[in-house]
Order: C-alpha cells, then sequence, then structure tokens
C-alpha cells in the first residue's frame, strides 16, 4: 500500500517554494515601512525617543529571526519528504525481492 500522505506534503512544500519570493519582498517592503515611521516619529516628536527605536528594532529583528525559522523549517520539511520517499522506494524494492524470492522457492516446491 502506498503512503498517500506525501503528496499533500509535496503540494505543500511545492507551493510554499513558489510562494516565497512573495513573502520574502513582503518583508523587505514591512521593514522599509517600518523604517520610514521610525523616521517620521523621529521628526514628530523626541518624547520616548529611544523606545521607539528599540521597538521597531526589536520588532525588525523578530521578523528576520522568524524568516529564518521559517525557511530553515522548510527546508528541513523538503529534504525530509524526500528522505521518506527514497525509504519507501527502498522498503517496495526489498519487500519485492522478497516475494520473488518466497515464490521461487513456493514454485521449486511444488
Amino acid at each position: 500500500m502506498k503512503c498517500n500522505i506525501l503528496q499533500p506534503i509535496k503540494v505543500a512544500f511545492i507551493s510554499f517554494v513558489v510562494c516565497m519570493p512573495g513573502l520574502l519582498v513582503f518583508s523587505v517592503v514591512w521593514q522599509q515601512h517600518l523604517k520610514l515611521i521610525a523616521s517620521n516619529s523621529l521628526l514628530c516628536s523626541n518624547t520616548n525617543l529611544l523606545e521607539k527605536v528599540f521597538m521597531c528594532s526589536q520588532y525588525a529583528q523578530f521578523i528576520n529571526i522568524l524568516g529564518l525559522v521559517f525557511g530553515f523549517s522548510l527546508l528541513f520539511l523538503g529534504v525530509l519528504v524526500f528522505l521518506v520517499d527514497g525509504y519507501l522506494e527502498y522498503r517496495a524494492t526489498e519487500r519485492q525481492k522478497i516475494i520473488e524470492k518466497l515464490e521461487r522457492i513456493y514454485h521449486s516446491h511444488y
């Protein structure tokens, strides 16, 4: 019986790989937007200036870390899917060899 769980995982992985450039562009645009907001807030008011800059930099770091974690998890998921697929093919060939061997033994006795 072939494992059908790999097909949806492959489709999800390929879909994400297709959508990944858009997400990266969005993150870059979002970071530029945050910088623009920070520069506008610097021009408008000087109260709590350090806190605003610190919060913007923390948010940008959080987005960078989240992007890295997301990217590496996708890479890991892709490698895992291909390894499992290869292992299932290996198991199927080994099972077929055993079946052929048992059939030869059965036909040799009868």
